[in-house]
């Protein structure tokens, strides 16, 4: 697909023209100002341009606002001015040949739409960013001249001093004397005596195995330090 777009003033000459025979055919359709934008099937776009005008005067009023022009006028709508007020201040500061003394109400209203979506798409982004920010960043207690350590060796770390913990925690409420305590000679009579025993083996080992794993893991963080 192939579309063309010409100076919207290409033909101008020809209106004016009382005679247009006695008008050179050079002058007449002169102005070289073109677009030519040829889309190919697998998506690709070549463009070929010519932007010098020539053969009539530009009109600025018909020229699209660039984007220092945009954020020109973004300034007076943050500021919270009417469409009068930034009319008036843009003709202030520009003269009849820049784009922004002629600016519209419509071109007005179609820069505040866009600064307001921008606006939005920055409010709806923020607390994800702001989330992200603060993981991202570590905090101003930490040493960076460390080595770093290998994450999965620091959570398994992590997971063995808990379940450590744990055990230590059960452990002393086993061996915490209560208020009924029983008898040694009745406590070795009793019938869970034998399972309650092999228990407790059962948790020293896992105990010892925790101690060892941990005391690896400690080893392994001094080697790669």
């Amino acid at each position: 697909m192939v579309v063309l777009y010409r100076c919207s003033r290409v033909f101008g000459n020809e209106d004016h023209c009382d005679d247009p025979e006695e008008v050179e055919p050079n002058v007449i359709h002169s102005c070289t100002s073109f677009l030519k934008e040829r889309i190919s099937d697998d998506g690709s776009v070549l463009v070929k341009f010519c932007t010098r005008h020539v053969a009539h005067d530009l009109e600025p009023a018909e020229l699209p606002l660039s984007k220092s022009d945009e954020e020109f006028i973004e300034g007076f709508i943050r500021q919270g001015l009417s469409m009068v007020a930034i009319r008036r201040k843009a003709r202030c500061h520009f003269g009849p040949t820049n784009r922004l003394h002629w600016i519209t109400d419509d071109d007005i209203r179609n820069i505040s739409a866009r600064l307001e979506e921008k606006l939005e798409y920055l409010n709806d982004a923020s607390p994800g960013t702001s989330c992200t920010a603060e993981n991202s960043h570590p905090s101003h207690d930490v040493d960076h001249t460390q080595p770093s350590v290998n994450a999965a060796a620091l959570l398994e770390e992590g997971v063995v001093k808990e379940e450590l913990e744990s055990m230590n925690n059960y452990d002393e409420s086993i061996h915490r004397p209560n208020e009924s305590t029983i008898e040694g000679e009745s406590l070795h009579r009793c019938s869970n005596c034998m399972k309650l025993n092999e228990r407790m083996s059962e948790l020293e080992a896992v105990v010892k195995r925790l101690n060892e794993r941990l005391t690896e893991l400690e080893g392994s963080k001094n080697v790669c330090q």
